[in-house]
Parts: C-alpha cells; sequence; structure tokens
C-alpha cells in the first residue's frame, strides 16, 4: 500500500510519485503521513517535507503552504519549493 504524492508551486509539478511515508513540517509541529491516513487539511511552516519511497528517501524544502491527504493522496501546495536531491 502507498500514497499518491504530489508537490505544487507557482512553476509546476516538482514531485509527482508514490510514496510509503512522508513527513510535514505543520504549523503545529512534524506531521507524519502514512497510508490509510485519515482525510486531512493542514497549513505548512518553513521546513523540509521528508518523502520515504522504494528508492532514497527525498527532502524537499517547501516555504510555507498546504497539505491535504485523503483516500492515499496527498496535495502539497506551496509558493517555493526546492528538491534538496540537486544539492547533495
Amino acid at each position: 500500500m502507498s500514497l499518491s504524492v504530489r508537490i505544487l508551486t507557482l512553476n509546476g509539478v516538482l514531485w509527482d510519485a508514490d510514496a510509503e511515508e512522508l513527513i510535514l513540517p505543520s504549523s503545529t509541529g512534524l506531521l507524519g503521513i502514512l497510508p490509510g491516513h485519515a482525510a486531512l487539511l493542514t497549513s505548512l511552516d518553513i521546513g523540509v517535507v521528508r518523502i520515504k519511497s522504494n528508492k532514497d528517501p527525498v527532502a524537499i524544502v517547501v516555504i510555507e503552504g498546504f497539505a491535504e491527504v485523503r483516500k492515499g493522496e496527498v496535495i502539497i501546495v506551496s509558493n517555493t519549493a526546492e528538491d534538496r536531491r540537486a544539492h547533495v
């Protein structure tokens, strides 16, 4: 079982793939999302979205935004986000 994760910015889609686990920098603290998570809408703070997939873990920096979780799908909308893999 997996989550469909999409990260959208003003410049387009930054990430669109499946994941096993997701950690979000919500405005109230870190929030872990696993498959089967209850529906949720949360604001995001400045921080790192950590994505665990079948491949290497991914860290994407977001500068505030929102995340919606529903039926195995997570959609993150942020004004600015940057995939940190290119800088490791």
